[in-house]
């Protein structure tokens, strides 16, 4: 089963001061337990920044930081918290942040509060409630116990609350949170169900911005998955999804947004802009999930499928031109809006891939495989580039690359001239980064279903050998089920005689044995023995036909 990635909130990993201004890690807890305020929230953000921690005691002082004298270091705390979250959701709760935040949402989120007269210092507070509310929601993504702790919280009923009355300040972070809680909650969705009418006249309300208006839509489809109203999918998700997509946001950037992105008055052409990029991510996502199946069952979202539809998730997919990718590289932000854009289509293209034929009866076999390596050779050229989001760049490779290697592998007798690909593939596991090369070292397989030159297979077996050494367990296990599905025959065996592979095989193999006792991801070991069992079938069976 494949379903969507979520929409994580990405705001809070954010780097507000430049990175050498951060202490050093061994100065960090003491800029923690500062007395100085301005020390402490270097450091809470310091944390939001980091990728991992050394330790659960950062967890800890991050905690504590939560209900510190200082609103600003308050609001640090929870946006590193956040960030902490994947890793250590059971630890917050068991160290309490719970307790923490009760104050914050009792006396300014569950009543009407009194603000203080300082417009800044107000603003502060009404951050500090919807990043409480961003934790909250990252809780539920993370931690199903917590989930429960939230089924009788008057928190969930005031989320719904604040959404019918369009509070402007809560709107977007009670959405997030409710879609976060009612994803497979029966209970959750029972009260969705109470307030469905109310909800769904909000999706047509000119007040709103397209991105609240998917995220109640998302909330609808929860709704009807979980509580099996599928009758209700078509009117009121799948109908406001396509008409979400219909719209060509490359297009707008081109000509409408990036014309006057430096001026005054350009009417918040950007903000507008994003708003309508996070309206298509949550519809894409909308779509993923309701293509997304169990073993052999058909997915609910199959019998939406038309080709107006396909075609507008490839428009998502497909980006914008590389000539005008170029021009935002002066905009990371945006460049990175657009990547996760393209992120989401393709998660969605994957489903389409694995679990429904309507992607190649659209747009046809040939054309998609041409496609996909289009935009891996449009993409790729940011990996050898300084620009700021790198890391979007490499989860879009790894995205497409996925759907490059499951569609190779359900449709590769459906179109020909594979083994053209060769070459470039080498030449892009050579350049891209370990876990996307990964996929295409299993895509050269599909390709190598056909003929090879003696020059073809001579380039396979140096771009694998090359992998061998350099790669994670991972890649040498997709190396080695590379040697076996395209040499397992005596075709190219002048080449392996010629390379020595045998004989590279048998003297590296005791070290990646070794590696592989000592791995804790029981599924990537067991991989790995299977790979290193065939290892030693395979190079009996090529000394017993005279390859050494």
């Amino acid at each position: 089963m494949v379903k969507s990635k979520p929409s994580r909130n990405k705001n809070f990993r954010f780097d507000p001061l430049k990175s050498e201004n951060f202490p050093a890690e061994s100065d960090l807890k003491g800029y923690l337990r500062s007395t100085s305020e301005r020390e402490r929230e270097i450091g809470c953000i310091a944390v939001a920044n980091m990728k991992s921690i050394p330790d659960i005691s950062y967890v800890k002082l991050i905690v504590e930081r939560i209900s510190d004298a200082s609103l600003s270091v308050q609001l640090s705390a929870l946006q590193a918290a956040i960030s902490l979250t994947q890793e250590y959701s059971g630890d917050l709760l068991r160290l309490g942040v719970l307790n923490l935040i009760d104050p914050i949402i009792n006396q300014y989120f569950l009543v009407d509060p009194i603000l203080p007269n300082s417009k800044q210092e107000e603003q502060l507070i009404i951050t500090i409630v919807q990043t409480t509310l961003y934790l909250l929601e990252s809780l539920c993504q993370e931690n199903e116990t917590f989930i429960q702790s939230l089924q009788n919280s008057p928190i969930i009923q005031e989320c719904i609350n604040k959404i019918i009355a369009k509070n402007a300040s809560y709107i977007s972070p009670c959405l997030d949170l409710l879609n976060a809680f009612s994803e497979e909650n029966a209970q959750a969705c029972d009260l969705i169900g109470t307030f469905f009418n109310n909800l769904y006249s909000l999706v047509t309300d000119g007040d709103l911005t397209p991105d609240n208006k998917m995220n109640i839509v998302l909330l609808i489809s929860n709704f009807c998955i979980v509580k099996n109203q599928t009758q209700l999918l078509g009117e009121y998700v799948i109908f406001p999804c396509g008409k979400s997509l219909q719209v060509d946001v490359y297009s707008d950037l081109m000509n409408h947004v990036i014309p006057v992105i430096n001026e005054e008055n350009n009417g918040n052409a950007l903000e507008i802009w994003n708003n309508g990029v996070k309206a298509q991510e949550i519809s894409l996502e909308i779509i993923t999930n309701l293509l997304a199946v169990e073993d052999e069952e058909v997915p609910i979202g199959n019998q939406f499928m038309n080709n107006a539809l396909i075609n507008d998730i490839m428009r998502a997919a497909n980006g914008f031109t590389q000539e005008f990718g170029q021009n935002l590289e002066a905009f990371p932000e945006i460049l990175s809006k657009v990547f996760e854009l393209q992120c989401a289509a393709f998660y969605c293209v994957q489903n389409l891939v694995l679990n429904t034929d309507h992607l190649v009866q659209t747009v046809g076999a040939q054309n998609f495989w041409d496609f996909l390596f289009g935009q891996i050779r449009k993409i790729a050229d940011f990996i050898e580039e300084d620009v700021d989001c790198k890391e979007n760049v490499e989860e879009l490779l790894d995205i497409i690359s996925q759907v490059l290697l499951c569609f190779g592998k359900k449709y590769g007798n459906a179109f020909a001239n594979k083994v053209s690909y060769i070459q470039e593939i080498c030449t892009l596991i050579n350049q891209l980064p370990i876990p996307i090369a990964s996929n295409l070292i299993a895509a050269l397989s599909v390709c190598a279903q056909e003929e090879l030159t003696v020059d073809q297979a001579r380039m396979i077996v140096n771009t694998l050998l090359f992998c061998a050494t350099k790669g994670d367990m991972n890649m040498k296990c997709e190396v080695l089920n590379a040697f076996f599905d395209i040499f397992n025959d005596e075709r190219y065996d002048s080449v392996l005689i010629e390379l020595r592979v045998i004989g590279l095989m048998k003297s590296g193999s005791n070290l990646v044995f070794r590696h592989a006792a000592k791995l804790e991801d029981e599924e990537l070991k067991e991989r790995c023995g299977e790979a290193l069992e065939n290892l030693v079938e395979f190079i009996k069976y090529k000394e017993a036909h005279g390859v050494n």
